[in-house]
């Protein structure tokens, strides 16, 4: 005997109608789940060993500068001209860096260490990365990074500039 398809066509039913929610729980962001948010991050407040000022001019072979604990490369090619590139660190950001010229934009990434070995408490337990932010430390970005455990850094890859820090 043979089972009637209302059976089937019930069950098929619930099953539809359970994926048809109105509240989302996919990513926040493409690539991203929601627990990698930026509302769920915070910024570092890594007690800042000393405050410092750098300047360089970094023309299209590229250059790297040297931020007190942490660094800019900028890989050959990324710039098409020579750009006098400043950074100041310090305050009560801890490890947040200011770039500039404000709004200057590279045409591969560059990568930005950034140490974090003045940094502890539960924040180590998680994941620091390096995210873009304005004026008021307000995380607008996050950037693609990865911690460097044994030598206490959080490598990203940035491709344009103002403010950069490190968040959990």
């Amino acid at each position: 005997m043979r089972r009637p398809h209302t059976f089937l066509n019930t069950i098929l039913g619930v099953v539809i109608a359970a994926g048809c929610s109105s509240e989302s729980t996919g990513p926040t962001e493409p690539g991203m789940s929601p627990a990698f948010g930026l509302a769920n991050l915070t910024i570092a407040r890594c007690p800042s060993p000393s405050q410092a000022n750098v300047s360089a001019k970094i023309g299209s072979a590229g250059g790297t500068l040297v931020i007190g604990s942490h660094s800019l490369v900028i890989p050959p090619g990324a710039l098409s001209k020579d750009v006098v590139i400043t950074a100041k660190t310090g305050g009560s950001a801890g490890n947040a860096i200011e770039f500039g010229p404000a709004g200057l934009r590279f045409n591969t990434y560059a990568r930005l260490n950034v140490s974090v070995a003045n940094c502890t408490g539960w924040g180590l337990l998680r994941l620091p990365m390096i995210v873009f932010t304005d004026d008021l430390l307000k995380i607008l970005e996050l950037e693609p990074s990865v911690l460097d455990n044994r030598n206490k850094i959080v490598v990203g890859w940035i491709w344009h500039f103002s403010r950069y820090a490190v968040a959990y």
